[in-house]
C-alpha cells in the first residue's frame, strides 16, 4: 500500500526535537520487555512512536506500530503495514509482487491484504523490509485452510502468529510492538496480544494516554501488567522550542506571536502542523472546483476509487460535466500538494484512492450547507450504483446509512456488504437487520442462511413467517424446518421428516438425515434415533455412504456408537476429510471428538488419544474465534475432570442469546456449578437456582433431565436430600435410559441410610457433565441448487 504525502520521499521522515524521549524510550526497551510511558493526547505522539519505529527496525529486529483505536485489529495492522512498507525494497518486492500474481494462493493473499488496510500518515523508511514482507506472504498463504472456496476460517492472527515464528526463530529478530492507546484495544486483541507476547518474548510499549487514568488502570490489570516498567518522563503537547523546531524543519519562518493562538486551541500538533503546512492560511486562495473536492471528500469520509471520484465530481455542475479526468487529476494532485488530501493504493490490482486527512479536514473547509450535502452523497450513491460488488465495506455503509427511506435501493448494497463481510467472519447484524422484505426467494433464503449459519433463529424464523407467498417453494419448506427444529417448535420432527421422504437428490437427503438425527435427540420420543443403526432400516446411515455430505451424518452418529474402535475411526475419518476442504467443521469436530473421549476414559484407546485433542482444542481457543465458542464448554469439562486448573472462565463466557438457543447457557452454567460443587457448594446451588426459570421454559425436554440430574447432586452436596427430584429422575429418564435412572436413585438411597458425603466416587455416578455438540453445516448446502 503506497501513500504520496506532499510529494516528498518516504525515506524523508522528518523528525525535530525530542530525542531524549527517544533515548529513554529505546534504553527502556533494550533493558526490559514491557514499558509504559504516558503521553498528552494530540501531542504528536502517532509521529514520535513512528520515527521510534524506524530505529528499532534493523537487521536483528523489526517493530511495528498498533493503534489501539483503530477499528482494525492488531493482526490486520501488521500485515498492512508490512505490505506498505514492502514497496519501499524494490529488489525483494519483486519476489512478492509474483507471489501475489499466482493464481491461486495469490488470489487469496490479495483478498487477505485488502481486507487489512492500514495507512499511517507518514511512513519512515524502513531497510530490508523485503525478505521479511516475503515471509509474512508465505505465512498468509501457510495458514489459509485449503483453497480459495473454504477461506471463511482463515483468521489473520494465525498468519501473524505463523509470521512471527518465522521472524523470531528463522530469522532470529527481536519483535517489537508501540501501542499507542492500548487501553482502547478489542477484547480479543487483547487476549491475542498476552499470547504473543508470551510465545515470542515480545518487546512492547504502551504508551498511555494521561487523560484516561481509569482506563488505563483497568487496562494495566486485565493484561496484569505488574511487573511492567514504567518510564516516569511524559510526552507533553509541544512547548515553544518544539514548535519553533518545527517551522524550521519545513522550512517556514516562526512567528512568537503565533503562540497565543495556539495556546487557545491547547497547543494541538495538528492545529500547529496545518499552520505550518499552510493549509490554514490560502484556504481561501483555493479554487471552488478543489473547495468542491474536498467537501466531496470531507463528505464521504472514507477512501474512494479514483475513477468513482472523479465522476463523482463530473456531476458537480453543468460547466464540469465536460471536464476530462486529466483535468480533475490536476485538481487532485493539487489538493494533495496542500497535504489535506493523501493517495494511496492498496495493492498491484486496485487504483488509485484518494481521502481527506481527518485531522485538517474540519478546520478548514467552509460549511458545508444541508443541500450540497445531499447532492454529493446523492451523486456518490449514483455513481457507485455502477460499482456495487468492488466497492470497499465502508463504501457500502456510506450508502446504506445514506438510503435509510429507500428500502429497494439500500438492500442492493446490504446485500453486497454481507458478501463481503461473510467471507471475512465479520458480519455486522444491525445491517443485516434492516432487511425486511424480498421479492426473490434466493435473496431470503440467503439472509436466513447467514443468520441460521451464525446460531440466530428467531430473526430467519419471523421473515419466513413474513414471506409465506413462498411457503410451496422446497427450499423454503427446508429453511422452515431447519429453523424449528432449532427453536424445537412446530411439530420439526414431522416437517423433517415429510422432507427427507419427498426429497429426491440424495445429498440434500443425507444432510436432513443428519439433522433429524439430531431432532429425534432432542424428541420426547429420545430412543427414536436407534433407528439410524438398524441396517434394516431406511434410515440406516451406512446407507449413504457413497454421498459427499456422508461425513456430516457419520460425525453425528458416532458419538452414540458404544463400540470407541469404531467411533474414533470415524471421528478420524471426518477430520481428515475436514482438514482437506471444510476446516470450519474440522475445529468442530476436534470439539465433539473430544466429548466423545471424554465420556469414555474407561477405554485406554479414548485416553491415550485424549490429551492430544484436548491440547489441539486449546490451540483453537487461542485465537478466540467466536465459531467455536461451545469448545470453551467442553475444553472447560476437560480442565475440570482431568487438570487442577480453574475452568470457570472458559463456562462463563458462554453467554445466554435470546432469540439462538438458550441450551449452550444453561449446560455452562450447570457445568459451572459442578466445578462449584467441590470448593462452595452454596455458590454451586445458588447458581443452579438462578437458572432455574430458564429451565422451566426450554422446550427441550433433554435438557430438563440434565439439570435434574445435577441439581439433585448438589442438593444432596448442600445437605438437602433431593427426593422430588429423585422421582422426575425416575419418571423421565434421560433419553429413556430406565438402567441408568435406577442406579442414581439405587445410589442416593445407600448414601442416604448410610449417612454418606458425597465422595469422588459417588460423583462420577451422580453428576453428568454437559458437552456441547457441533451438528450442523453450512446451510447453503441445503437451501441452494434445487
Amino acid at each position: 500500500m503506497k501513500k504520496d504525502n506532499k510529494g516528498e520521499d518516504m525515506a524523508e521522515f522528518k523528525f525535530v526535537k525530542r530525542e531524549n524521549e527517544l533515548e529513554t524510550i529505546t534504553k527502556s526497551l533494550s533493558d526490559y520487555n514491557l514499558v509504559m510511558f504516558k503521553s498528552m493526547d494530540k501531542s504528536g505522539l502517532s509521529h514520535f512512536l513512528k520515527k521510534t519505529m524506524q530505529l528499532l527496525w534493523n537487521e536483528n529486529s523489526v517493530c511495528f506500530y498498533i493503534d489501539g483505536k483503530s477499528d482494525l485489529s492488531l493482526s490486520k495492522q501488521i500485515i498492512g503495514q508490512v505490505t506498505l512498507f514492502s514497496q519501499n525494497d524494490k529488489y525483494e518486492s519483486n519476489k512478492i509482487t509474483k507471489l501475489l500474481r499466482e493464481t491461486s494462493t495469490g488470489d487469496i493473499i490479495v483478498d487477505v491484504i485488502t481486507s487489512c488496510l492500514y495507512a499511517l500518515d507518514m511512513i519512515p523508511f524502513l531497510q530490508g523490509i523485503g525478505s521479511v514482507a516475503n515471509g509474512l506472504m508465505t505465512s498468509i498463504a501457510d495458514t489459509i485452510d485449503s483453497d480459495k472456496n473454504h477461506i471463511d476460517d482463515f483468521k489473520t492472527e494465525k498468519a501473524i502468529d505463523s509470521f512471527f515464528k518465522k521472524i523470531h526463530k528463522k530469522l532470529d529478530k527481536q519483535i517489537y510492538l508501540l501501542i499507542d492507546d492500548p487501553c482502547e484495544m478489542k477484547s480479543f486483541d487483547r487476549a491475542f496480544l498476552a499470547k504473543i507476547i508470551s510465545d515470542y518474548h515480545l518487546k512492547v510499549l504502551f504508551a498511555l494516554n494521561c487523560s484516561k487514568p481509569q482506563e488505563n488502570a483497568k487496562f494495566i490489570s486485565d493484561m496484569k501488567l505488574s511487573e511492567c516498567v514504567s518510564i516516569s518522563m511524559c510526552c507533553p503537547r509541544p512547548d515553544d522550542e518544539l514548535i519553533c523546531a518545527l517551522y524550521e524543519c519545513y522550512g517556514q519562518k516562526f512567528d512568537k506571536s503565533l503562540i497565543p493562538f495556539f495556546d487557545i486551541h491547547d497547543r494541538n500538533i495538528h492545529i500547529i502542523m496545518s499552520r505550518i503546512y499552510g493549509t490554514a492560511i490560502n484556504m481561501e486562495h483555493i479554487d471552488d472546483k478543489t473547495t468542491y473536492l474536498l467537501k466531496v471528500l470531507f463528505t464521504i469520509n472514507t477512501p474512494i476509487p479514483e475513477k468513482i471520484l472523479f465522476n463523482i465530481l463530473k456531476r458537480q455542475n453543468l460547466r464540469t460535466m465536460e471536464e476530462s479526468n486529466q483535468d480533475i487529476a490536476k485538481r487532485c494532485t493539487s489538493a494533495v500538494g496542500l497535504n489535506i488530501v493523501h493517495k494511496i493504493t492498496y495493492n498491484i490490482n486496485t487504483e488509485e484512492s484518494y481521502y481527506l486527512d481527518k485531522y485538517y479536514g474540519l478546520e478548514n473547509i467552509n460549511n458545508i450547507t444541508y443541500a450540497e450535502k445531499s447532492k454529493i452523497i446523492t451523486d456518490t450513491i449514483v455513481v457507485m450504483d455502477c460499482h456495487i460488488e468492488s466497492l470497499s465495506i465502508d463504501l457500502l455503509k456510506f450508502a446504506i446509512d445514506n438510503l435509510e427511506h429507500d428500502y429497494s435501493h439500500s438492500k442492493k448494497y446490504i446485500l453486497a456488504l454481507m458478501r463481503k463481510q461473510v467471507s471475512n467472519s465479520c458480519i455486522e447484524f444491525n445491517y443485516l437487520d434492516k432487511l425486511n422484505y424480498f421479492e426473490d426467494i434466493n435473496e431470503l433464503m440467503y439472509v436466513c442462511g447467514i443468520y441460521y449459519n451464525n446460531g440466530i433463529y428467531d430473526k430467519p424464523f419471523r421473515l419466513l413467517q413474513i414471506h409465506k407467498n413462498f411457503a410451496r417453494k422446497f427450499s423454503y419448506k427446508i429453511a422452515n424446518a431447519l429453523v424449528c427444529e432449532r427453536l424445537h417448535i412446530n411439530k420439526y420432527v414431522e416437517q423433517l421428516e415429510i422432507l427427507v421422504e419427498t426429497t429426491k437428490c440424495r445429498e440434500k437427503k443425507c444432510l436432513l438425515l443428519a439433522v433429524l438425527f439430531v431432532a429425534y435427540l432432542n424428541s420426547d420420543d429420545s430412543k427414536k434415533y436407534l433407528c439410524f443403526f438398524a441396517q434394516l432400516n431406511k434410515y440406516y446411515y451406512k446407507n449413504y455412504e457413497d454421498c459427499e455430505n456422508y461425513l456430516y451424518l457419520l460425525r453425528n452418529i458416532s458419538y452414540y456408537i458404544d463400540d470407541v474402535s469404531v467411533a474414533v475411526q470415524n471421528y478420524e475419518q471426518c477430520l481428515y476429510a475436514f482438514k482437506l476442504k471444510d476446516p470450519v467443521n474440522y475445529n468442530r469436530t476436534v470439539s465433539n471428538y473430544l466429548c466423545y473421549l471424554m465420556r469414555h476414559n474407561f477405554d485406554n484407546s479414548a485416553i491415550a488419544k485424549l490429551d492430544a485433542i484436548a491440547k489441539e482444542t486449546q490451540e483453537i481457543l487461542e485465537y478466540n474465534d467466536e465459531k467455536y465458542m461451545y469448545l470453551n464448554n467442553n475444553y472447560g469439562i476437560y480442565l475440570m475432570r482431568y487438570t487442577c486448573e480453574d475452568p470457570s472462565a472458559y463456562f462463563s463466557c458462554i453467554p445466554y442469546s435470546t432469540g439462538t438457543t438458550e441450551t449452550p447457557y444453561i449446560y455452562a452454567q450447570i457445568n459451572l456449578a459442578l466445578y462449584y460443587e467441590k470448593v462452595n457448594p452454596t455458590m454451586a446451588l445458588y447458581i443452579m437456582r438462578d437458572i432455574q426459570k430458564l429451565v422451566e421454559k426450554t422446550p427441550v425436554p433433554r435438557t430438563k433431565q440434565f439439570y435434574n440430574i445435577n441439581l439433585a447432586m448438589i442438593e444432596y452436596s448442600n445437605g438437602i436430600f433431593p427426593q422430588r427430584l429423585i422421582e422426575e429422575i425416575k419418571n423421565k429418564p434421560l433419553r429413556g435410559n430406565m438402567l441408568y435412572a435406577e442406579q442414581i436413585c439405587t445410589t442416593y438411597a445407600f448414601m442416604n441410610e448410610n449417612n454418606m458425603r458425597l465422595t469422588d466416587e459417588y460423583r462420577d455416578i451422580l453428576c453428568l457433565p454437559g458437552y456441547l455438540f457441533y451438528r450442523y453445516f453450512d446451510v447453503k448446502k441445503l437451501l441452494f441448487d434445487f
